[in-house]
């Protein structure tokens, strides 16, 4: 008995100094690619965690058969609200390492290790996997400075999701209550530091299909508008509400000359002319609407 006991604290002394690896997962309609996504982590860690956004199909289902904390989201509210809930339940898990991966592609356990084990060794506070291959920088060469690994050199993947956090990096974003869906920028602010490694990864099919049944990354006409639309809202619907608000006034102006020349008013040309100053008016409040969201996110 003496002997059992023994082995019994020594095992849970063994296992308050193992580190507590967290794998967060930010997830929407991946019914067809969960499964292969979480399955291989267990040798990594038993504590994952999938972050459900609004999912339509039975993505959080299969992930809750497969042991992992789920965390559902009630409507879709994007990649920066979910990577905040994620630094929350790995904060509140008081995790020394989280790890967050993708759904449209996998990585080799060994590379996420690699990641994981950056970490620990307290070489950066943030570890990204570079999906590129890291080429050598010549010292000399002029290259962008807004990014910068630990060694002061350029990070090549800043968009990679195949990142590991430290848990001064998680509680520190916890701290700032952000929902960007870059948080690297605010990161070197913040002075947390930043270090990347090369990682073998692979796309993954099954994917569900968007409800339009038309990807817009197979649109380039599409992306185009959409990007635009979305990020640029002062070019795309202020261009469109000073052109409408200029033909709004020559029409009224050509309305009122006619009048004014016994033409009377015809019903046609109103109708015209009020339609087009709400054409403006409706472009000018989505004008403000989506600058005043695209600075807030920033």
């Amino acid at each position: 008995m003496q002997n059992e006991g023994s082995s019994l604290l020594q095992g849970e002394a063994h296992a308050r100094n193992q580190p507590k690896i967290i794998i967060g997962i930010l997830a929407h309609n991946n019914e067809g690619v969960i499964e292969r996504i979480i399955s291989p982590l267990s040798s990594i860690s038993g504590e994952i965690v999938v972050c459900d956004d609004a999912s339509t199909d039975s993505t959080a289902k299969i992930a809750q058969t497969l042991n992992a904390q789920v965390i559902t989201q009630p409507h879709r509210l994007g990649i920066g609200a979910g990577m905040r809930s994620l630094f929350l339940a790995a904060s509140q898990a008081r995790a020394d390492v989280l790890v967050t991966l993708p759904t449209d592609s996998v990585c080799e356990t060994s590379s996420i290790l690699k990641l994981v084990n950056s970490v620990l060794k307290r070489e950066a506070d943030i570890v990204i996997g570079s999906r590129t291959p890291l080429r050598q920088v010549d010292l000399s060469e002029d290259y962008h400075t807004s990014l910068l690994t630990v060694y002061g050199l350029p990070v090549h993947d800043a968009r990679s999701p195949f990142r590991a956090y430290s848990k001064v990096a998680v509680s520190t974003m916890v701290s700032r209550s952000s929902e960007k869906t870059d948080i690297l920028p605010e990161a070197r602010k913040l002075s947390l530091g930043i270090m990347e490694y090369e990682v073998s990864t692979r796309a993954l099919s099954g994917n569900s299909p968007s409800r339009s049944g038309t990807s817009l990354s197979t649109n380039p006409i599409a992306k185009l508008v959409d990007f635009t639309a979305i990020k640029h809202p002062l070019e795309f619907y202020g261009g469109a509400a000073i052109i409408a608000l200029i033909v709004a006034i020559a029409k009224s102006i050509l309305t009122y000359d006619a009048f004014l020349h016994g033409g009377g008013l015809p019903d046609f040309d109103v109708i015209i002319s009020v339609a087009l100053f709400l054409v403006w008016i409706m472009l000018t409040v989505a004008t403000v609407v989506l600058y005043s969201l695209n600075r807030k996110i920033e």
